[in-house]
């Protein structure tokens, strides 16, 4: 399609009033095509990726070389014109996340030749994009050696398998409910109660894609870090891996978490010792309150799988503690939920810090999605 309408392009004289039902028809294809692909980009329950991203901005690449040539054919004011550049603004927007680029976009009425947009703005573009994916893989290379050093399982791995797993629109009741939404804007703890095989991991899973998507979207400064205690893996059964996996998570997302972890692996001879309970537990405060106001969302799922006899306290009454220590920082921004069944331990802690709760055995709705 790009390559055809290029050639089409070029064979048409400048301002030829013949050719411009043709040029029109060629527009409105551009401007539903950037529309679908903007439906693509978005959807609530799937996670993007850099090899996404990185296709959608080729595609864009050529789909504003065939807009600069329509610029020169057409009158800047048609309406199709108008609605083009403005899903060419939106998606492009969407995909880099940088407020430069409507600048960019309005340039378009200035070029004079195509090879002058494709050597200036969109050269320029294109290579802030790949040093971002490069930023990005170093980044996740530092977090790899952290990741050793701590000895924290990647809880990627359980969100990518576990949002496989479920069937597209599974729990959306949820993220879509007036409990979820209250929380999200303005509450402390929320905890998701149910029997076992009630679909808690589920559930989880469709909170981290919603938080991601949501995220990611609204541009908000803000901060997610989740973890999944696995009752088929042993690492992810232990306070200390739990508290590893939160500080790496929080330290790829922002320069200063990473910069607050960096020392504390320098202070422990580059990573050649392990570092106690109480520094991670103080590196933890010190990303957390960079700037109170943002808002961080810490999920876990599956409290009840830490154990109770690996220690005194055990790592299920540590990381209880953990919960109630973090919110009694007050912290304005600080977002936590958990998932768990309904044992009496964790509701003897849990309840009163509840600012919201789910009870998924009472839930219509969620009945609906587990039934056979």
């Amino acid at each position: 399609m790009i390559f055809g309408a290029i050639e089409i392009l070029l064979t048409i004289p400048d301002n030829c009033m013949k050719n411009h039902k043709t040029l029109m028809r060629l527009l409105e294809q551009m401007a539903c095509f950037l529309k679908r692909l903007e439906i693509l980009f978005v959807p609530e329950d799937v996670p993007y990726d850099d090899a996404t991203t990185k296709m959608i901005l080729d595609i864009l690449v050529e789909l504003i070389s065939v807009f600069a040539l329509l610029t020169q054919k057409m009158s800047p004011s048609d309406t199709v014109i108008l609605m083009a550049k403005r899903y060419i603004r939106k998606v492009f927007t969407m995909v880099c996340g940088d407020k430069e680029i409507e600048h960019m976009l309005r340039q378009l009425d200035e070029l004079t030749s195509v090879k002058r947009f494709m050597d200036t703005a969109l050269a320029r573009y294109e290579t802030e994009m790949v040093e971002r994916l490069q930023q990005k893989r170093e980044r996740e290379r530092r977090a790899e050696r952290y990741r050793t050093w701590l000895s924290s399982p990647d809880s990627l791995a359980n969100q990518v398998t576990v949002s496989d797993a479920h069937h597209p629109g599974t729990s959306k009741w949820l993220v879509r409910g007036r409990v979820f939404e209250s929380w999200k804007s303005s509450g402390t703890l929320l905890w998701i109660t149910g029997k076992p095989g009630a679909g808690k991991t589920v559930i989880c899973s469709t909170i981290i894609n919603h938080l991601r998507q949501w995220l990611h979207i609204s541009r908000l400064s803000a901060a997610l870090a989740y973890f999944y205690c696995d009752p088929t893996d042993p690492t992810t059964q232990s306070y200390p891996s739990l508290l590893g996996s939160l500080l790496i998570d929080l330290s790829t997302q922002s320069d200063e978490s990473e910069n607050i972890l960096r020392k504390l692996h320098s202070k422990y001879k580059d990573g050649s010792r392990t570092p106690n309970s109480a520094d991670l537990t103080q590196c933890l405060e010190e990303m957390l309150t960079i700037r109170p106001d943002a808002t961080k969302y810490i999920v876990v799922d599956a409290l009840d799988v830490m154990p109770t006899s690996d220690g005194e306290p055990s790592s299920r009454e540590k990381t209880m503690e953990l919960m109630s220590w973090l919110l009694g920082l007050g912290i304005p921004g600080l977002r936590i939920c958990v998932t768990s069944r309904p044992e009496d331990d964790i509701g003897q802690v849990l309840t009163p810090l509840a600012s919201h709760q789910v009870v998924l055995d009472e839930e219509g709705e969620h009945r609906e999605d587990i039934a056979p």
